[in-house]
């Protein structure tokens, strides 16, 4: 038939990811994919924090953006390349909000903390963090 797709090739359809009661983690969520992921996190329904490096304006008002889908959100400042602001963060997250069940890496060029989940299974083995903040790491 003329102008029908055959199902063999049409595009898959588009998968929403229910996150309701999660807790996100973004780093970097001011720059570059940060903000966008902010929001896709915040409209599948996770509460979310969005850590900056100096520019706590936009933090504010990219966390303000998480309220508009209701859900929580907190902006903190932390360098991403620091394991000790990264501790930080995940400290005041799980206090402000109890757990911590993902980190998102959106910072650019933190070659130094690249292996994120590496550098949160020191910071718990140390006892700097919750050992079961991040278990679905």
């Amino acid at each position: 038939m003329a102008g029908s797709i055959d199902p063999r090739f049409a595009a898959p359809s588009v998968v929403s990811l229910s996150l309701a009661g999660k807790v996100a983690l973004v780093k970097g969520g001011t720059d570059g994919a940060g903000p966008a992921i902010v929001r896709r996190l915040a409209k599948q329904g996770a509460d979310v924090v969005v850590t900056h490096s100096g520019n706590p304006g936009r933090a504010r008002f990219i966390a303000a953006e998480v309220g508009t889908y209701g859900r929580r959100s907190l902006a903190i400042e932390a360098d991403g390349a620091a394991p000790d602001d990264l501790a930080v963060a995940i400290g005041r997250t799980v206090a402000a909000f109890g757990r911590l069940d993902f980190v998102v890496d959106a910072a650019d060029g933190d070659s130094e903390a690249a292996d994120l989940p590496s550098v949160i299974a020191s910071l718990a083995a140390e006892g700097r963090i919750p050992s079961d903040c991040c278990r679905q790491l």
